[in-house]
């Protein structure tokens, strides 16, 4: 990421530091997802699922870079207000480590903009921000239930034959919906260590402060149309 770059619409890119080529094997891609905290804030825990597709990973020889965009939800510009916040970026893909998150100024311009990107073709409301908070609360909470059912999980998925499988073997195990089992099949081991859960759980608490602070939730308006 670079600081130059515009937060409405950001890329990273990825490089080659080692002293050898690297090749793809079959099947690999690179993906980047990404969320935004206020500056200084921890680094939140990132869904990985709401990229339209994957980038296939290219070969690179030491030095080289390619360059794939970061996928963010339409969900959390809503949430967001207008000044300075740090993006962070969750990159999925063979040995991928990412640098330390980008700090970036959100203007009501760029809100505006990204916010109507929802997929209900709708201008956002005051309950948009609400949404977003109950969305990500319900998702931490998954991943703190997945965690401490880790070993019953584990086992629960060491004989699987399929993704489907798995999928509904998580969902019976954890009392999911397909879309947050899809989520937790998704997410990378270490956040489901203990010392993980325990900073998830904090998410949760701060997550349900921000959305308390919101005030009341708004009476639903009857749709002009």
């Amino acid at each position: 990421m670079t600081h130059d770059a515009d937060p409405g619409a950001p890329v990273v890119d990825v490089v080659n530091v080692g002293a050898e080529r690297w090749v793809p094997r079959e099947g690999d891609a690179f993906l980047a997802f990404g969320a935004f905290t206020e500056r200084g804030a921890p680094a939140p825990g990132i869904p990985f699922a709401f990229a339209g597709g994957q980038r296939g990973a290219v070969a690179l020889d030491p030095g080289d870079r390619t360059r794939i965009p970061v996928a963010i939800p339409a969900g959390d510009w809503a949430a967001l207000r207008p000044g300075p916040h740090d993006l962070h970026v969750a990159l999925v893909g063979p040995s991928a480590r990412t640098a330390g998150p980008l700090r970036v100024g959100i203007t009501a311009e760029a809100i505006a903009r990204r916010s109507r990107v929802a997929t209900s073709g709708r201008p956002p409301t005051d309950a948009d921000p609400r949404r977003s908070y109950d969305a990500r609360i319900a998702w931490l909470r998954t991943r703190v239930a997945a965690a401490d059912a880790l070993g019953p999980l584990v086992a629960e998925l060491a004989g699987v034959a399929s993704r489907a499988e798995a999928v509904e073997r998580i969902r019976g195990l954890l009392d999911l919906d397909e879309e947050h089992a899809q989520l937790l099949l998704r997410t990378q081991l270490q956040e489901l260590l203990h010392h993980s859960a325990e900073a998830t759980r904090r998410e949760v608490a701060e997550a349900v402060m921000r959305r308390d602070a919101l005030g009341p939730e708004p009476a639903e308006h009857p749709d002009p149309s």
